[in-house]
């Protein structure tokens, strides 16, 4: 408006210059139009100018929690996505294992101008990054846009692993797999065939499920195996199975059903395999109170293992023994591990084999004291997640339900707490088959004071993929 009366000003005194009155009134009269037209026009203007327009969207567009190393180390680089169509914002990959989350600050980008308000179960709060949250639980999240009218709902949801990274997960597959009142069974993979040895009175009967549908089982038929077979003796090596009878003879199959005898051969134990350039079976002879640990290659040559030859039957482990095969650096080794004396007495000792290129020969660490593994007998060890683990077991009629781990192949043992123990369902039992496959246990059979199981449970530690 200045700007208008300055103009007219100037206009005014060139009209009163004009000496023809006709042309003054001419001037005058344009003038005047001319000026109320850009007055309106001014006017006009101005009222578009002062216009205030208010945005409408209310979307996050983008979440991070603030950086707190008390916390988690690199808390404000985890990713959150945001699922704009159904009002979700969460972190695929949860955050470790207890992870204290309570009052954490968190940084929230509005796509346009916007407000917030927080909801929890306890408080409803505004929005600000320098308040912290309790993500414990989903919180809610409503955005309003700056038009004041226009809302949108979120639900905001950190995810945290619940269980340990070094936990076991157990599960159990079936009950009563064999349809029968047993005695006594043995469990062993081949490929992903499970070939189970299950004694019925004076039979032994195969029956086979695969690591694919471990609930269905189907009895096969009934083997050739003599009544005194040593169920826990049964191995697989190259491409048969072989087991010892109580008589010390040892037989071979090569598909568990019909067995013949391997002549030349005494073995009242069969230990496990170990593999050097090739694969050896690994064998316990006993006899007139003497102990030697054979080796063989091909099952019919058998050659004394060095350090293995001529042991006292009294301190070496008679019955009840497990053993169990590993890779150490780049030695193989077995393990035999506890086990009773002839006099029927526990011990936690253990004897380890291994090949020493040396002497040509496998040689035995005899005696080593078992530390930390109490004495047991009937224990079934398996090695797995780069340890020895060690289930269950006896002592007298008292029955294991721990499980102990050892890093160095038997030498020291740590008793599992709370991440890796059984299930209360599982209990304390000995004898327990433990097969391996893709970095998951089956657990099968086993039995107490009271009961011979037929049932069939899978074990995970969680890291393993």
């Amino acid at each position: 408006m200045f700007l208008f009366l300055r103009n007219k000003l100037f206009f005014r005194i060139i009209i009163e210059t004009l000496h023809d009155m006709r042309i003054k009134r001419f001037f005058t009269a344009f003038l005047l139009i001319g000026g109320l037209i850009w007055v309106s026009s001014c006017k006009d203007s101005n009222e578009n100018n002062d216009e205030v327009i208010f945005f409408t969207d209310a979307q996050i567009s983008a979440f991070n929690l603030e950086k707190n190393d008390s916390v988690m180390e690199d808390l404000n680089k985890v990713t959150f996505l945001i699922d704009q169509n159904n009002g979700q914002i969460f972190n695929p990959d949860s955050l470790p294992y207890k992870t204290e989350f309570e009052k954490l600050l968190a940084n929230i980008t509005f796509q346009a101008t916007a407000t917030a308000k927080i909801y929890t179960s306890k408080d409803t709060t505004d929005y600000s990054a320098t308040d912290s949250i309790d993500f414990r639980e989903p919180v809610k999240v409503i955005v309003t846009a700056q038009d004041q009218k226009t809302t949108k709902e979120y639900i905001i949801k950190v995810n945290v692993h619940q269980q340990s990274p070094d936990s076991m997960i157990w599960k159990k597959i079936a009950s009563n797999i064999y349809n029968e009142t047993i005695l006594a069974d043995k469990s062993i993979k081949n490929g992903d065939v499970i070939k189970s040895f299950v004694k019925t009175n004076s039979v032994i009967t195969l029956y086979t499920s695969s690591l694919s549908s471990p609930s269905l089982w189907t009895k096969t038929a009934q083997t050739q195996l003599p009544a005194n077979t040593e169920l826990n003796t049964i191995t697989l090596f190259n491409n048969k199975y072989w087991a010892a009878t109580t008589a010390g003879s040892m037989l071979n199959s090569a598909d568990g059903i019909n067995w013949a005898t391997v002549s030349n051969a005494k073995a009242t134990n069969i230990l496990g395999v170990v593999t050097t350039d090739k694969p050896n079976l690994l064998v316990l002879n006993n006899e007139n109170g003497k102990v030697n640990v054979l080796y063989t290659s091909n099952g019919t040559d058998f050659a004394s293992v060095s350090g293995g030859k001529d042991l006292s039957a009294s301190t070496f482990p008679a019955t009840g023994y497990t053993t169990v095969s590993y890779t150490q650096g780049s030695t193989n080794y077995l393990s035999i591990i506890g086990g009773t004396t002839t006099s029927n007495a526990a011990i936690a000792k253990v004897y380890q084999c291994s090949w020493n290129s040396v002497i040509d020969n496998f040689q035995l660490s005899n005696n080593l004291m078992a530390s930390g593994l109490p004495a047991l007998s009937e224990s079934t060890a398996i090695y797995y997640n780069n340890a020895v683990y060690l289930f269950g077991g006896k002592n007298g009629d008292t029955y294991s339900s721990s499980i102990y781990t050892s890093s160095n192949g038997g030498i020291n043992w740590l008793k599992s707490t709370e991440d890796v123990l059984v299930p209360k369902d599982f209990g304390a039992r000995a004898s327990v088959s433990v097969i391996e496959n893709a970095n998951r246990l089956w657990l099968i059979g086993g039995n107490n004071q009271t009961t011979v199981f037929s049932d069939i449970w899978t074990a995970k530690i969680n890291k393993l993929k």
